[in-house]
C-alpha cells in the first residue's frame, strides 16, 4: 500500500475538489481553492457568473482527478500495463493546464474585469 500513497492522496484531492464545487454552488460563496492566492473577493465584480462558469468544470476536474488515482492503483496492482501511468499523467497534466487557463479566464471575466 505504501507505493499507492500518492494515488490515495490524488483521490482525496479529487474528492475535495468535487465537494468544494458542490458547496460553492449551494452556498453561492466562491471557494478560496479556486481563486488566486491573495485575491480579495470583496471587490469581485460578478461572483454568480464565476460560480456558474466554474461549477461544472471543477466537478469534472475533481472527478477526473479521483479517477486518475483509482486507475493508477488498479494498474499498479492488477493490470500492469506498460507506460500506462506515464500516458495517463501526461493526459492529466494537459487537462489540469487547460482547467487552469479556463479558471484564470473566468477570474478575469467575472471577478476582476478591469485588471
Amino acid at each position: 500500500m505504501s507505493e499507492n500513497f500518492l494515488d490515495v492522496f490524488i483521490i482525496i484531492c479529487g474528492v475535495y475538489l468535487v465537494f468544494s464545487a458542490i458547496k460553492m454552488n449551494q452556498t453561492r460563496v466562491i471557494s478560496t481553492t479556486l481563486i488566486s492566492k491573495g485575491a480579495d473577493l470583496d471587490t469581485a465584480f460578478d461572483k454568480e457568473g464565476f460560480i456558474k462558469a466554474m461549477y461544472r468544470k471543477t466537478v469534472v476536474l475533481g472527478a477526473m482527478t479521483a479517477i486518475v488515482g483509482i486507475l493508477d492503483i488498479v494498474n499498479t496492482q492488477y493490470l500492469l500495463i506498460p507506460y500506462f501511468n506515464m500516458a495517463m499523467c501526461l493526459a492529466f497534466f494537459i487537462i489540469v493546464m487547460l482547467y487552469a487557463k479556463m479558471n484564470m479566464d473566468a477570474q478575469k471575466k467575472y471577478l476582476w474585469p478591469n485588471s
